[in-house]
């Protein structure tokens, strides 16, 4: 079993080639920001309904991934 950043790091290299990972990245807060143009993408590829409906399927007190989110607060949220 792999560590948690080893995973990301197999995902990112079977997903994107020849990429290159970066630790420390700084992004601009600009950068960073999303565009209404992107949300409306967004919700046209994915609904907030299904979102819903895979965020309700979650085991609620696991433990919290790379993000730190318990899945308990996504429910609650």
């Amino acid at each position: 079993m792999q560590s948690e950043g080893g995973t990301s790091e197999v995902l990112l290299a079977i997903h994107f080639p020849n990429s290159v990972i970066t630790k420390g990245m700084v992004v601009s807060a600009a950068a960073r920001r999303t565009r209404q143009c992107n949300w409306q993408v967004a919700a046209e590829v994915l609904p907030y309904s299904r979102v819903e409906c895979a965020i309700n399927f979650f085991v609620q007190y696991k433990s919290p991934r790379m993000d730190g989110i318990f899945p308990a607060l996504l429910q609650e949220g």
